[in-house]
């Protein structure tokens, strides 16, 4: 205690301070004193809500304006939700849309591949032919053509159709590649055709593609069949 004072002036210097900080618009507070207070004790609130002095004045559906909370309308939050929807929606819908691209060019090419491994070749293409047979000289003819047959290709022999018994002339369609093929000429009797003949045409009685063959006599031996070759050649 300095010297000459009294109990009374020690007890208001002590107190006065402490009852300034309690009592911020006390007279004796200083402006210092009262801001660092008020710092300690408000809520966290931006920058332009420092004048809000609860976090009851200022909840977190509310927007500031100057130093005075404002609430916002439940009109705006739903346009907020409805913005962040769609930007979701866009979003996901872009993503779909790039997948279902995708699928369609994987389908498409898939298509085209399956489509192309299944045309045929220039190889396996085949062109309907006409091969057309004119009875010989011999007669009766019905005794020479029972001995007649023919193929292409060493594949279906056929014999000559006796038709009305007469064994006349015939056509008979074929079904070939283009290239280069063979037909051959059979007399089971081995006196050749006499004199009748096998020719290629094109269908529907187009042109003469090939021929007219026919099998000599002076070619076989009579008693034992003989075979005739001829060749030609076929385009798509």
């Amino acid at each position: 205690m300095r010297p000459g004072m009294s109990a009374i002036a020690l007890f208001s210097l002590v107190v006065s301070p402490v009852a300034a900080r309690r009592s911020p618009t006390g007279a004796s507070a200083s402006r210092n004193e009262i801001q660092s207070v008020s710092n300690a004790t408000e809520p966290l609130l931006p920058p332009l809500c420092r004048g809000c002095a609860s976090a009851e004045a200022y909840p977190r559906n509310s927007t500031c304006v100057g130093d005075a909370p404002q609430r916002r309308s439940e009109g705006g939050r739903h346009f907020e939700q409805q913005l962040r929807h769609r930007v979701v929606a866009l979003i996901l819908g872009a993503i779909l849309l790039h997948k279902s691209v995708q699928r369609r060019c994987a389908r498409r090419v898939l298509t085209f591949l399956v489509l192309r491994a299944a045309m045929p070749t220039d190889a396996t293409i085949s062109v309907n032919f006409e091969v057309t047979l004119t009875p010989g000289t011999w007669t009766p003819w019905s005794v020479a053509a029972v001995e007649i047959t023919w193929d292409i290709d060493g594949g279906t022999v056929y014999p000559w159709p006796a038709g009305d018994g007469t064994y006349p002339a015939y056509t008979q369609t074929v079904a070939l590649a283009p290239g280069t093929h063979d037909v051959y000429l059979y007399d089971s009797w081995g006196d050749g055709w006499n004199d009748a003949t096998l020719e290629l045409r094109e269908e529907g009685g187009g042109a003469v593609v090939a021929g007219p063959w026919t099998l000599a006599a002076s070619s076989c031996s009579v008693g034992s069949s003989c075979t005739g070759v001829g060749s030609f050649t076929t385009y798509a």
